[in-house]
């Protein structure tokens, strides 16, 4: 049983939980999937890395690269996530289900220089959730959207016929989507916008050797960023 006193505790904490400062990861789900091969190895390629998306996995890999190299792919994504009422029994879908991401890498080398050069665009966060209005939580959120892009250009060196070293940085680029209903039940007029975007930078570093014909070691790192996201809100009602 509700009363009208829980009531206006739970209207009083959303309205003091929507004026405190907060930080929000929205849709950041990681999208480690940045090729098709490696994809279908379980993600095991930092320690072959030999196609031109070891700028994301090792850029140390590209060093095993001769001449010019381009990939590129895309591929869709069918986010749906489920949620049931505990005492309604009332279900609820993501009404934003299908999304794409995208990737792009390319590489160049002189065969007389030990120095491979790459460059690669790539989304590693992001999707989409779209609620309906009804759920139950739309003073927490009903939309949230991530876009999030990075440049990464890299340079490797080979250092000998079997070891090769790599690293780069990495230019990023978040656009954000947050919305929210202000009072429950629903009020199809009102409601919290935040849009905002913002840029970072950092940095991804890679090894990778050649110990036999048949086996090779490979490590790779990358640094975390921080990206302030500046934009606007609306209240509306």
């Amino acid at each position: 049983m509700i009363t009208n006193t829980d009531n206006l505790s739970k209207f009083l904490a959303a309205i003091l939980l929507g004026c405190l400062p907060f930080t929000s990861p929205a849709t950041g789900f990681r999208l480690p999937d940045q090729d098709a091969f490696a994809t279908a190895r379980g993600e095991a390629f930092v320690a072959t890395a030999d196609n031109p998306s070891a700028i994301f996995y090792n850029p140390a890999g590209i060093a095993q690269l001769e001449g010019n190299n381009f990939r590129a792919g895309l591929y869709g994504i069918s986010l749906e996530p489920n949620y049931t009422r505990p005492s309604g029994g009332m279900s609820f879908d993501n009404q934003d289900k299908l999304q794409a991401v995208p990737q792009m890498f390319y590489t160049y080398s002189e065969e007389s220089l030990p120095v491979t050069f790459g460059i690669g665009l790539y989304s590693p966060y992001g999707l989409s959730v779209d609620w309906p209005q009804d759920t139950g939580f739309r003073t927490v959120a009903t939309k949230a959207a991530l876009t999030y892009m990075t440049v990464n250009p890299v340079i490797a060196l080979k250092l000998s016929p079997t070891f090769s070293i790599g690293g780069g940085i990495t230019v990023n680029y978040a656009n954000i989507d947050l919305e929210q209903g202000l009072v429950w039940p629903v009020q199809p007029f009102d409601g919290f916008r935040f849009r905002g975007e913002g840029w970072g930078v950092g940095y991804n570093l890679g090894a990778l050797w050649q110990a036999h014909e048949k086996l090779s070691f490979g490590a790779s790192f990358r640094s975390s960023t921080s990206i302030d996201l500046r934009g606007h809100t609306d209240a509306h009602n």
